[in-house]
């Protein structure tokens, strides 16, 4: 034994608790934590704990260093040697409570058990608190010593009341029959053989643990109106299912030996619940499958291998009594009351739907109901059939493209610009929000070019839903509300064009966030633009090209777009992915004469196939012929197109003087036009 020089200091002061390393010892002492370093033989105080006692100091798996203070002050030291006050994480436990002692645990890194005093044992990793037993039934208790067991990972509890051992399936305490004297217990130590010392108020006790494994068997089940099925049983729920098991170990006392069960639902097993005198009673809360494991413990934490035991679970049938069937279960009688008004409800409602659908069909016939456009481009979403796939093309391709759309005369280029621009306001795309503005330049003259297309886009962006006053003012700025036509050029366009731009990046962060801008012009007529100088042309290309390349596309659409061009500088048409509209097949064509009249009239077989035939896939004559036929129908009060009324709406046809298959010889004959000649270049 020695007593170093700096240790001497200590004399009157009472040391409660050593944590040591390679170079010194912490020490918690009554008045105080110190440092005590082996080599210099020096004695330093902390701060931190200066005139405050330390209950408890304990290093963990990560050489950090804990410290609990007796005015309820919790410390950590970490291994750079900064403190955190561990007092102030989250816990359910009053702060004014103190701890007692520690230990660590060498998994996960870094965790440690504390005793807080009158609420039972804790365990934390530095960032939470967290109950180790749920009924926390060492509250009242004043903890002294804590010990984790290396062989099993159990935890040994030192307290007032004696000693405890708990694991993850539940705890138990030693008394005079295990050998160890009533009163408190302050120290735990293990020894190299795995034997145990404990000392307390009484003494010192020495355990010896045994290595025997207890049994467990279930003897009987009751309850709950129970049937076994093989090697399961099936109980009615919501009634009580008593479990009675016989036990047993060849060094242990029965009455020492604990059953311990749990259910298992769905795969996933809940806690242990420790049966009372080899008796466990509950009640299966709802129909299901359900598995119950179960094992027994000794004193020595010996385990029983798990045996388990299935159950099935079914409801408790109620019984009605029923003219002329007798007794009856509920639930059939609710069966058969349900079909029966399933049947009464479902013939009624369809005989309602067959007479309101003929009242249609007649009321459809008397006001002369005929849904198909001859000449005017197709605007309703419910009557667009046929280029659905070229629409979604067409979407597909416009984040970072713009698309020029060709084809014959009256082929349905406008009509897919005005589907094109309802698709764009539907889009749901998680980087761009598309703003579509419909342009028509038919009759537009150089002059006027740039003043109509800033007209219609800021029209467009007026009608934003929820826009801000001063991007409303910043509109109402534009140059084109305050020069002429002939004095608005493409630099005053760029301008305009750069502020709408700004509104609407604003407004979509707003509105849509987190996607970028895309301004898609829709420009119909767009062969206009071939008979402008070539001036106009380039400033349009620029704009696109350079300017607001990110942020603007466009889709146009033209009969005679020319290709021609002499310049050095790259044609205008460049911009643009051409796209021909060939016209409809078979199949869309019948689709497109069908489906407005479906529910409501019906077309013959011939009749479909003279149209479809002589109509060449056109959508204009496929209409033009529907037309004509429906109103022939109509004419003689029928529901059903026939042949008949498609050779009259045939001959309507050609007497107006328009060519059934259209004019290709005339679109043929343009060879100076840049799109593709198959059969006609024209739009």
């Amino acid at each position: 034994w020695r007593r170093d020089k700096a240790l001497l200091s200590l004399s009157g002061t009472a040391v409660r608790s050593i944590a040591a390393d390679d170079r010194g010892a912490w020490l918690g002492t009554s008045t105080g934590l110190a440092r005590y370093n082996f080599g210099e033989d020096t004695l330093q105080w902390e701060a931190l704990t200066k005139d405050n006692g330390v209950n408890a100091v304990e290093y963990d798996s990560i050489e950090r260093l804990w410290v609990a203070g007796g005015d309820a002050s919790l410390w950590l030291r970490t291994a750079d040697g900064k403190w955190r006050d561990m007092a102030a994480i989250q816990r359910d436990i009053p702060f004014s409570v103190p701890v007692t002692a520690f230990t660590h645990l060498p998994e996960p890194p870094g965790t440690v058990l504390a005793a807080f005093r009158g609420y039972g044992v804790y365990r934390s990793d530095g960032l939470t608190w967290q109950a180790l037993e749920s009924g926390r039934r060492t509250t009242g208790d004043r903890i002294f010593c804590l010990m984790a067991d290396p062989g099993d990972g159990s935890i040994w509890i030192g307290s007032e009341t004696g000693l405890a051992r708990i694991d993850s399936t539940g705890r138990t305490t030693y008394d005079t029959a295990d050998g160890i004297q009533t009163g408190s217990v302050r120290a735990i130590a293990i020894d190299r053989e795995g034997s145990y010392w404990f000392g307390g108020e009484r003494g010192l006790a020495y355990y010896e643990p045994e290595t025997s494994t207890p049994w467990v068997r279930l003897d009987q089940m009751s309850g709950a109106k129970l049937e076994q099925d093989g090697s399961s049983w099936q109980a009615y729920a919501e009634q009580p299912l008593t479990f009675q098991f016989s036990f047993g170990d060849l060094q242990t006392n029965q009455d020492k030996i604990a059953v311990f069960v749990r259910s298992v639902e769905n795969g996933q097993p809940e806690a242990w619940v420790q049966a009372s005198d080899g008796e466990y009673q509950l009640t299966l809360a709802q129909p299901g499958h359900y598995t119950f494991e179960f094992k027994a413990r000794d004193q020595a934490f010996n385990y029983s291998p798990v045996t388990a035991v299935d159950v099935t679970a079914i409801p408790v049938p109620a019984m009605i009594s029923v003219p002329l069937l007798g007794e009856v279960e509920v639930r059939i009688f609710q069966l058969l009351v349900l079909f029966g008004s399933l049947a009464i409800f479902g013939f009624g409602y369809v005989s309602f739907e067959i007479v309101q659908h003929r009242r249609r069909i007649v009321a459809a016939v008397e006001r002369g109901y005929n849904p198909y456009i001859s000449g005017e481009p197709v605007r309703r979403v419910d009557m667009f059939f046929g280029r659905h796939d070229l629409l979604r093309r067409i979407v597909s391709t416009l984040h970072n493209n713009s698309i020029m759309i060709h084809g014959e005369r009256r082929i349905g280029k406008t009509t897919l610009l005005y589907q094109l621009a309802n698709a764009l306001q539907e889009v749901e795309d998680e980087e761009f929000w598309f703003v579509s503005v419909y342009i028509d330049l038919e009759g537009t003259t150089e002059e006027e070019f740039f003043h109509l297309l800033m007209d219609e886009i800021a029209q467009t962006v007026r009608e934003l839903p929820e826009l801000a006053p001063e991007q409303i003012e910043i509109l109402n700025g534009l140059l084109n509300l305050h020069l002429a036509e002939n004095q608005y050029t493409d630099r005053e366009f760029n301008r305009d064009l750069r502020q709408i731009i700004h509104i609407l990046e604003e407004y979509g962060a707003v509105q849509h966030r987190g996607c970028q801008v895309r301004l898609i012009l829709l420009m119909d007529e767009m062969d206009t633009l071939s008979r402008f100088n070539h001036l106009i042309q380039q400033q349009l290309r620029r704009i696109f090209m350079r300017d607001f390349a990110a942020t603007l596309g466009a889709v146009v659409a033209g009969i005679e777009i020319s290709k021609e061009w002499e310049r050095v500088e790259s044609p205008w048409f460049n911009l643009f992915n051409e796209i021909a509209m060939a016209p409809f097949s078979t199949d869309e064509a019948i689709q497109l004469l069908t489906e407005p009249v479906r529910g409501y009239y019906m077309f013959e077989p011939d009749a479909l196939d003279f149209i479809v035939e002589h109509s060449d896939g056109r959508p204009y004559r496929l209409q033009q012929y529907a037309l004509e036929a429906v109103n022939q129908m109509l004419h003689h009060k029928r529901r059903v197109i026939t042949l008949a009324d498609v050779l009259v709406a045939h001959e309507l046809i050609q007497l107006s003087g328009q060519q059934p298959k259209g004019s290709w010889g005339e679109d043929a004959a343009r060879g100076e036009l840049g799109v593709p000649q198959t059969p006609a270049p024209a739009t």
